[in-house]
């Protein structure tokens, strides 16, 4: 964590950013590590706005017209960051970066682009999987189920009862925690 705090906070430094956002709830722990490696304040953002205490999409203290950096976890074509993204804006934050961790190499939205919001995917999962394999922490048949089944559409609904206990089998041969 403290890795991944430190380059966020160099890349946020290099943009001029003034506020961390984290996309609830995912990003909350990654724009806490940046902000505090780059002494800035810190909200995190709702989709919605909630329906109880102070009624806000966004938590936490900022300043209209502020340089904001939107960070979360992982995105497929960013279509799920943009609700945080209204949020923000309409709360008159200017954002103009938002930042995930893990990508999966899909075509970004348009929106961003006809927003003047930059999309930054620091990793590709394929190539993190393959990173991972490489340096012996991931076996060459896990690496070969995660390929397979994320190469899928819904992986979860195609993939049948046989084929996930083949996966989990191999998941638990590798000492990996997992949770169904």
């Amino acid at each position: 964590m403290d890795a991944i705090g430190s380059e966020l906070a160099r890349l946020a430094r290099s943009w001029g950013t003034e506020l961390m956002a984290g996309a609830a709830t995912a990003g909350i722990p990654f724009a806490t590590a940046a902000a505090l490696h780059a002494k800035l304040p810190m909200v995190y953002v709702t989709r919605e706005a909630k329906s109880y205490g102070n009624r806000s999409a966004i938590q936490g203290d900022y300043r209209s017209g502020v340089k904001t950096l939107l960070i979360d976890d992982a995105s497929g074509n960013g279509s799920t960051k943009q609700p945080y993204c209204e949020q923000l804006l309409a709360a008159g934050l200017k954002l103009r970066q938002v930042v995930v961790l893990v990508g999966f190499g899909q075509q970004i939205i348009p929106w961003y682009h006809e927003h003047g919001i930059e999309f930054i995917e620091l990793v590709q999962f394929y190539e993190f999987m393959d990173y991972l394999k490489a340096v012996g922490k991931l076996s060459a048949e896990l690496h070969g189920y995660v390929r397979n089944m994320y190469q899928l559409e819904e992986f979860k609904m195609t993939w049948d009862e046989q084929k996930w206990a083949s996966f989990l089998q191999v998941v638990e041969r590798a000492g990996i925690p997992y949770q169904l």
